[in-house]
């Protein structure tokens, strides 16, 4: 069995993103080189792709033009013809402010998706708490603690570079969501960090949120999808030491997966 102290190394490699791509050499023969030779398949390959068939390491090439994308809809005239009228009340239900319903509702919620963009593109960060995931200072301001991490810090450069910022709450059990779009700035005020403290720990930071507008979306995506119909999926998909062990073949993925929740147990906050 993996101690904590080695456990805890396979952690902090894998949030230092130590996985590395493979470089390889291509011949003038046209082969791809992994540390071995191997013959070009071109009757069996996916195209767009070499395959070196004994590493099994797959270049993608990006397609040329619209080859396996489409055709693009390039003016909003174009797309408005493919759709019917808005629906009135996807527009009444649109708010320049936190209401008191929208206040009760986002209260209620533990989870929350912040969204951002920046000079190298967008992002989107799960944010989540035991208690409710941000606090409502008044009717046009949201504060969200930055809680420990992985320190790659996508979101808080993004929101640094470009303030426009949007937020999804969720609340378990409930079909719909509430979206609130605005901006934000980033604070390490220490009378705001301290607020709050939580078992003698603060966050680094604290996103301050500007709501520009707030509405629910239709809860026809989470019914159709079922996500809170109670049902299990996690076996049937990839852990995240075998999506670690799938960039970096020597890395341990059972000792991760299987020692993650000790790991994160004392650096939630």
């Amino acid at each position: 069995m993996e101690t904590v102290g080695a456990t805890r190394r396979l952690f902090v490699c894998a949030h230092k993103g130590g996985a590395q791509r493979p470089k390889v050499r291509r011949s003038r023969a046209g082969r791809t080189r992994s540390g071995t030779h191997a013959k070009r398949n071109t009757a069996s390959q996916p195209r767009g792709t070499e395959c070196n068939l004994r590493s099994t390491l797959y270049i993608w090439r990006r397609p040329t033009g619209t080859e396996g994308r489409g055709q693009a809809i390039k003016t909003i005239p174009e797309l408005e013809t493919l759709y019917e009228a808005v629906v009135p009340g996807a527009l009444a239900k649109v708010s320049p402010r936190l209401t008191p319903r929208y206040r009760e509702w986002i209260g209620a919620s533990r989870f929350v998706v912040l969204s951002t963009v920046g000079p190298e593109g967008t992002d989107a960060s799960p944010r989540g708490d035991i208690e409710p995931v941000v606090r409502i200072a008044d009717d046009q301001t949201i504060l969200l603690p930055d809680w420990r991490g992985n320190n790659r810090l996508d979101s808080l450069r993004n929101i640094i570079a470009d303030g426009r910022t949007s937020l999804m709450f969720m609340v378990p059990g409930c079909p719909n969501v509430v979206r609130v779009n605005g901006t934000a700035i980033l604070t390490a005020d220490g009378d705001l960090t301290r607020s709050f403290e939580r078992d003698g720990k603060c966050p680094r930071t604290v996103i301050v949120f500007t709501v520009k507008e707030v509405y629910f979306q239709c809860a026809k995506a989470l019914m159709r999808s079922g996500l809170w119909s109670g049902e299990d999926l996690s076996a049937s998909v990839p852990t995240a030491g075998q999506f670690i062990k799938e960039l970096k073949s020597e890395f341990d993925a059972d000792a991760y997966d299987n020692g993650y929740g000790e790991y994160a147990k004392e650096r939630m906050w």
